[in-house]
């Protein structure tokens, strides 16, 4: 489960989510007209992780988070306002 809180707010989000083992991590952002964003890699542990993802950088506006890592993809989306 990804969990991205609080939502919506200014551009400072929590990313929370669980991990079956250490990986690597893509977390990418898209606009609503599906331009890519923001884009970082991290490193998971297994376990339940907490990711700071700050993007204030971005105007207000509807954006989806795509999670990508060894167990597949997530998405979810949120609103900076």
């Amino acid at each position: 489960a990804l969990k991205l809180y609080p939502n919506p707010n200014e551009g400072n989000f929590n990313v929370e989510f669980n991990a079956y083992m250490n990986s690597s991590v893509s977390l990418s952002i898209t606009d609503i007209t599906g331009k890519l964003v923001h884009t970082e890699t991290i490193t998971s542990v297994r376990g339940t992780n907490f990711v700071n993802l700050n993007v204030n950088e971005l105007q207000k506006g509807f954006y989806l988070l795509k999670m990508n890592d060894a167990a597949g993809e997530i998405n979810k989306s949120f609103i900076i306002r």
